[in-house]
């Protein structure tokens, strides 16, 4: 019931109660039937295609449908909203029905035979589109059959519903998370980005939500936001031979290893591997790729490898400096941050307990305390309130831009030490290899047997 959003309450209407006291209603339809406890209620969203219909088309759609399958039992209370670009009806009903007393059921046949057929027959009486999809053919996970079973959303439609808006609102990654943390979301960013939402007992790495929902995904999509009717061409790249030159220390040393491997191969012939060489086989992968690493970086005597892998060292230093300064802005700004949390989420509760919500209290006195934190504080204006979420996404833009590069530093680094070892392991084998062979040549004089 949003004034903002439904064109200053124009747009909403109610069966079976009345607009104003829908909640107190609703409770009290539950209190005469003895049913207060599981599902409260249930939410339906109606969207259209952008330009599709005009307001008062929306609404009456919705009206229709909360005339033909609601109304006769349920509670109702809907409306229209228009801040979007698609316009789209919220309908919410009482769980139980204040004819009878009986609880809604909520499964899958009551979605698709029910809510989703009536929506798709007004729709198609009004000549709107409506998604096209063969019922029949429709398969939900275990989890997803449960939820709708017992007529619940689930935490993690919950999470990527909310994800999916922040994204739609944001045009840079730091944006995103100040979004999130204001919709009442704890926010973990170590390897993976992770969400908890108020009420959750435990966090969410977004990357199990689904592809779209990994750290990469979501930057790649609030990138979208911004760059999503553009063309990237990129030139051809035409092809140069790699020209003849003397061939450094180590790329010589990783080349001999690899024919020595049976790896390349000089005139057609493959040595033999003996069975010091057959180990190394299993480890070719992770050649290649240092071998890879190495021409990429131009790296060719061990004087340059050293003095690359103590850049990486500084490198990360230098990162892991610049990620301290910006967590000492955040805890240094903890309390007006927490105040701006507050004012973000507890403006619509203080304002319905100035209606006589007495139950949204605490939610009231939380919203005055904050208020009065900024001002003092000398953040009166909505202009100087919405400097210090900017700051905010700033910030966390930041962080989340020197956390990339040290992983991309640490994992250079990685691949460093991994060279460094092979390098030693490799002059090992080839040790080992060369003693075995003198060996076999001095038993091979003394006309002893070879094995």
């Amino acid at each position: 019931m949003n004034p903002d959003k439904n064109e200053r309450r124009l747009f909403e209407g109610a069966s079976g109660c009345d607009v104003n006291y829908a909640y107190q209603q609703m409770r009290e339809t539950k209190k005469r039937y003895s049913k207060t406890d599981g599902v409260q209620g249930y939410h339906i969203i109606q969207s259209f295609a952008p330009n599709e219909v005009t307001p008062d088309q929306a609404f009456e759609v919705s009206r229709e449908f909360v005339r033909r399958y609601l109304a006769d039992k349920y509670e109702v209370i809907w409306s229209t909203h228009l801040d979007k670009n698609h316009y789209h009806n919220h309908i919410v009903f009482n769980s139980v029905s204040y004819m009878d007393g009986r609880k809604y059921l909520s499964n899958a046949k009551s979605y698709y035979e029910g809510i989703r057929k009536c929506s798709d027959e007004i729709c198609q009486e009004y000549g709107l589109s409506i998604i096209s999809q063969n019922l029949n053919d429709k398969s939900l996970t275990y989890f997803e059959w449960l939820s709708a079973k017992k007529g619940v959303a689930s935490w993690q439609s919950i999470i990527k519903s909310d994800i999916d808006h922040a994204i739609s609102q944001s045009l840079i990654y730091g944006a995103f998370l100040v979004a999130m943390e204001n919709m009442g979301y704890e926010l973990k960013q170590g390897k993976y980005i992770a969400f908890r939402p108020y009420g959750k007992e435990r966090f969410s790495r977004g990357y199990k939500l689904g592809d779209e929902y990994s750290e990469q995904a979501i930057k790649d999509r609030i990138d979208g936001n911004e760059f999503e009717d553009m063309v990237v061409v990129r030139p051809r790249q035409n092809f140069v031979p790699y020209p003849k030159r003397y061939m450094p220390t180590i790329e010589k040393r990783y080349w001999a290893w690899m024919f020595r491997l049976g790896l390349v191969q000089k005139h057609q012939s493959r040595p033999k591997p003996s069975k010091y060489l057959k180990e190394e086989l299993l480890k070719f992968e992770r050649y290649k790729e240092q071998f890879k690493f190495l021409k990429a970086h131009s790296l060719g005597t061990e004087n340059e490898f050293f003095s690359y892998v103590k850049s990486v060292d500084e490198t990360i230093d230098k990162l892991n400096g610049n990620l301290a300064e910006f967590k000492a802005v955040l805890k240094k700004n903890k309390k007006l941050y927490d105040a701006i949390f507050a004012l973000n989420n507890f403006e619509v509760a203080s304002d319905m307990y100035a209606k006589g919500y007495d139950m949204m209290q605490k939610e009231h006195d939380e919203y005055r305390k904050a208020k009065k934190y900024l001002s003092d504080h000398g953040f009166k204006t909505e202009e100087e309130i919405n400097s210090i979420d900017a700051e905010k996404t700033n910030v966390y833009d930041q962080i989340s831009e020197i956390k990339k590069d040290i992983n991309h530093y640490k994992s250079e680094k990685s691949v460093c030490n991994n060279i460094q070892i092979s390098m030693e392991q490799i002059e090992k084998k080839e040790k080992m290899i060369e003693e075995r062979k003198q060996e076999k040549q001095e038993r091979s004089k003394n006309g002893r047997t070879i094995w």
